[in-house]
């Protein structure tokens, strides 16, 4: 088997490759070529060349579902559609392992959580008055390439039944980005898709309803941001 890499010229682009088959591009003479190993003979034939790129159409449609593509400087790498399990695959042609796989339409995705150490079991907030009744000290930088939405998750209790806690995630430029709010809540989630490129974003409590109980409380248990990342 052979490569057609392994003897491409300066002015040749080896567009796709295979095991005794490559399609080239000569910037030389700004053709295409069709190339294939002859064994018998131990030499490079041309097939056809072609002056545009459209005249590819016709070479294309015959090319194998299970086609890889080399990559890498040293051609470590393939990536290829696989017919049989309807999905692209990159390899490490070295030691013949999957390293990757993307079903179509699929996307592809991650999520980054914080939980600030000192959004942890935040007790006796005073419940009797309304306003802001804790700020996170720890503030995280938003990185916003290809960041999605942010998401705050949150637990807290209260000493009586009257009283209405918020909690937020607040941006220094955006201001407040999402928000859960209750007399108590467990677990309770919202997202925010409104956010700027490098500011900074932390935890707040406030009250917006005061109970009528001189001395009330609201506890913060817990409150977690998740940066959720779409690469699409």
């Amino acid at each position: 088997m052979a490569r057609y890499s392994d003897v491409a010229t300066a002015d040749e682009a080896v567009l796709v490759e295979t095991d005794d088959f490559a399609i080239i591009f000569n910037k030389s003479t700004q053709k295409f070529y069709i190339k294939w190993w002859d064994a018998d003979a131990s030499t490079w034939q041309t097939r056809e060349q072609m002056d545009a790129a459209d005249a590819l159409q016709e070479v294309l449609p015959a090319l194998t579902d299970d086609l890889e593509l080399p990559f890498g400087a040293d051609k470590d790498f393939t990536v290829r559609y696989d017919a049989t399990n309807d999905d692209f695959r990159i390899k490490d042609a070295v030691n013949a392992v999957d390293l990757f796989r993307l079903k179509k339409n699929t996307v592809v995705g991650y999520t980054v959580p914080v939980a600030p150490q000192d959004c942890i079991n935040q007790t006796g907030l005073a419940a009797d008055s309304t306003g802001v009744k804790f700020t996170s000290v720890v503030k995280t930088k938003v990185d916003a390439r290809y960041l999605k939405k942010i998401r705050l998750r949150a637990s807290w209790t209260a000493s009586n039944t009257d009283s209405v806690t918020e909690v937020r995630v607040v941006g220094t430029t955006t201001g407040t980005i999402a928000s859960v709010s209750g007399n108590t809540g467990s677990d309770a989630e919202a997202e925010g898709t409104s956010f700027s490129d490098g500011e900074l974003v932390y935890v707040e409590v406030a009250v917006t309803t005061a109970s009528a109980t001189a001395g009330a409380t609201t506890t913060l248990t817990y409150a977690v941001i998740e940066f959720i990342y779409e690469m699409t």
